[in-house]
């Protein structure tokens, strides 16, 4: 017994990370060093095959990024596994943080509104995906917080659908004054803006949006909104 606890043989030399696309993997690895660079039970080697704290290691990573799926092995002699499924990010918040109105604050959502991680503006800039501004936040953000609610989520993923690249529309991003407000701007990337309200009809604002366009607007040069909240006070300037 005492060979298997004490002998250099069984020490972990082969840390393999697989499957991360946006995770760097000296990340990962830093975290994994940290749990194994530790004693178990006061004495033993914490990179000893037999007693690696492979349990720690993935709350620990499971603290810091958020995963689809994640499992962490061991194979003998001297190998230690992390295999990682990313979540898939479906939108890019931006948002200031308290009382500051100078630096935004980047993060990458999941198809639940969640987050998933933080991003930065180089990052936020070349995305393709939708992008949602929330202008005040009284909360530092955290990962898997939830930040839009799922209605508003929904509404968003109906409105990139419905809108954008259609009728010469292309969106810049969606605006919310809360987490939770029901009335969204979709800024245009012409620099006027399309007011919607998710607790209307989806599809009659669509239709109350296209019939103003091809009826009553010719020139959108000087357009600074279109208002279709509702169906018989609709309003543009």
């Amino acid at each position: 017994m005492g060979v298997f606890l004490f002998h250099p043989y069984f020490l972990i030399k082969n840390i393999s990370i697989t499957g991360n696309q946006t995770i760097a993997g000296d990340e990962i690895l830093n975290k994994v060093n940290q749990v194994v660079s530790k004693k178990r039970f006061w004495f033993l080697d914490g990179k000893n095959i037999f007693f690696v704290n492979t349990n720690q290691i993935k709350k620990d990573l499971e603290d810091k990024f958020v995963f689809e799926n994640l499992k962490i092995s061991t194979s003998l002699p001297q190998s230690l596994n992390v295999e990682v499924q990313e979540k898939e990010a479906k939108m890019i918040l931006f948002t200031y943080f308290g009382s500051s109105t100078s630096t935004y604050n980047y993060f990458f959502l999941d198809e639940t509104g969640k987050i998933i991680r933080q991003s930065d503006e180089k990052e936020f800039g070349l995305s393709t995906l939708p992008k949602v501004l929330i202008e005040k936040n009284d909360m530092e953000l955290k990962l898997n917080e939830q930040v839009l609610v799922p209605a508003n989520y929904e509404f968003i993923k109906f409105l990139e659908e419905k809108i954008n690249n259609k009728n010469n529309i292309f969106i810049d991003h969606y605006s919310l004054t809360t987490r939770t407000e029901k009335t969204l701007n979709i800024q245009t990337g012409e620099g006027w803006k399309i007011v919607v309200d998710r607790q209307n009809d989806w599809n009659k604002q669509i239709q109350v949006l296209e019939t103003i366009l091809k009826d009553k607007i010719k020139d959108r040069k000087n357009l600074k909104y279109i208002d279709v909240r509702f169906e018989n006070r609709s309003y543009f300037q």
